[in-house]
């Protein structure tokens, strides 16, 4: 791809925080977490096409090209999200003590004003007992590990989700604070 890069006012939480962000690792896509100005949690999928070329940056700056792909409205704070490999599956870690794991269905051939992509929550994981922070994904996509303000790093069975291949704490010589 050639392009200059282009700044991106467009890419924001309308006043609220984003706390982490992941590029798509085979399509032009960026997730980004947080929330939105009233607190509540929120993932936003872009476009990065817009990012690289400076006539459809114009286009999404002058409302004829969105950009947003889609706003997915959360229970909860979003502190961390990563892509799966495949780039059909992200993870987030929230503030509510819950990893989730949701699947991208597609486009949905949606107006400017809706989402142009649909996202569908597969798991909520539960198993840690205080805010999550981060959460990655293995390489062949077979494992998700999360890591936790209670001193705890998951691993899951991202094959067979809910199951848990080990949980490392303190008590398994792991750590003994909490974990980002």
């Amino acid at each position: 791809m050639s392009g200059i890069l282009v700044l991106t006012p467009f890419i924001n939480h309308d006043g609220g925080e984003i706390r982490s962000m992941d590029v798509a690792p085979v399509e032009y896509k960026l997730a980004t977490c947080g929330t939105e100005e009233d607190g509540a949690g929120v993932v936003m999928i872009w476009s990065l096409h817009p990012v690289v070329n400076d006539v459809r940056a114009r286009r999404v700056v002058e409302e004829e090209e969105k950009a947003l792909l889609a706003r997915i409205s959360m229970d909860s704070q979003v502190n961390a999200i990563r892509w799966s490999r495949c780039c059909k599956y992200f993870a987030v870690a929230t503030l509510d003590e819950t990893v989730e794991v949701w699947e991208c269905e597609g486009r949905t051939g949606g107006s400017h004003d809706e989402n142009q992509e649909k996202y569908t929550r597969l798991h909520a994981l539960h198993g840690h007992t205080d805010e999550v922070w981060s959460v990655d994904w293995s390489w062949d996509g077979g494992m998700l590990a999360s890591a936790s303000a209670d001193e705890r790093v998951i691993v899951w069975n991202a094959r067979h989700l809910p199951e848990q291949l080990a949980v490392l704490d303190y008590s398994r010589d792991g750590h003994d604070g909490p974990v980002k």
